[in-house]
């Protein structure tokens, strides 16, 4: 599509938005965009500036609250959608994003944890797949899901508010252009990062790079079917040395379905053993963690992905 066709477009959008503000929403003032900050981080596709920028304009010296409003009421909409997620699974995140990008968002939540949900909350990325598939996918890292979120959330939405209240509409294309620029240069770096690692063999120009893995559940499904199974080959997962053996496919398909403990463990060793046999990577280091604590610290928790969790710590005396 042409740029001046984009413009038009959003111009009309725009248009539609501040006729709807003028003429209904603006007598709801906060509570209209608090709805819509609210569903668009579980499921309404319209994202929140397409209200809060013509209510900032039509009533400037209340855009700091619309800002504050948008950041509150979306970050909320976001936890809905993560417990939603916990208790629905994998079906609700399927029917919002489809199959086919649920495992590429699973890769997500594996290598970056909370930072995921923090990047879709400031970037164009759709906020709604990352909070419902936060839950889906297993993040229980609850409190860094909101921080992400209201990091990501007030860094898009308070300069906005507080931008269109000082300068009004003189400012607004200028404002749009740096929300843009902002949020797709956030994902360039990410991008860049995919680009060099996501190529074909027959097409990179790369011999070797080296990377490190975290099993952020510490359960053997998330150290392996995301970067052996066949069918994650990049760009679909992180499978980026485009490794294929059917007998792996097949025990890492198997394990998932299987209940017992015991059998399970047995599956995926029998997986890690051909994996070592065939060597996709060259195995250098696997981290063993030592942590030294007074003997009076209690309940401090080293997670695996080096996170030192001591919300619930406390000292017996």
């Amino acid at each position: 599509m042409e740029g001046t066709d984009i413009d038009v477009m959003f111009s009309q959008l725009m248009e539609w938005a501040l006729d709807l503000a003028r003429n209904h929403l603006l007598h709801y003032g906060p509570l209209g965009l608090a709805l819509l900050s609210f569903s668009e981080a579980v499921f309404f596709p319209v994202p929140p500036d397409v209200l809060l920028i013509p209510l900032t304009l039509l009533d400037p010296k209340n855009g700091p609250l619309y800002g504050t409003v948008t950041v509150v009421f979306s970050v909320t909409g976001g936890l809905v959608g993560y417990f939603l997620g916990r208790s629905l699974g994998r079906p609700l995140l399927i029917r919002l994003v489809g199959a086919k990008r649920v495992e590429p968002l699973e890769a997500y939540f594996q290598r970056y944890g909370a930072l995921a949900v923090g990047l879709a909350a400031f970037t164009p990325l759709p906020y709604k797949a990352f909070t419902v598939g936060a839950g889906a996918l297993g993040l229980r890292d609850l409190r860094g899901f909101v921080v992400a979120s209201l990091i990501g959330r007030a860094g898009r939405f308070v300069p906005e508010s507080l931008l269109l209240s000082m300068y009004g509409e003189q400012i607004l294309e200028a404002l749009l252009q740096y929300i843009d620029a902002v949020g797709y240069a956030t994902l360039a770096v990410a991008a860049a990062y995919l680009a060099f690692t996501n190529q074909p063999v027959d097409r990179t120009p790369v011999e070797m790079f080296m990377l490190g893995w975290g099993t952020v559940t510490g359960d053997a499904d998330y150290g392996l079917f995301s970067l052996f199974h066949s069918s994650q080959w990049a760009p679909a997962g992180f499978n980026r040395f485009f490794y294929r053996n059917p007998e792996v496919d097949r025990l890492l398909d198997e394990a998932r379905a299987i209940t017992d403990p015991a059998r399970r463990a047995a599956t995926y060793k029998q997986a890690m053993e051909l994996i070592w046999r065939d060597a996709p990577w060259l195995f250098l280091h696997s981290e063993s963690q030592v942590t030294g604590l007074r003997r009076e610290v209690q309940d401090l928790v080293v997670h695996p992905t080096e996170r030192i969790l001591a919300h619930r710590a406390w000292l017996r005396r």
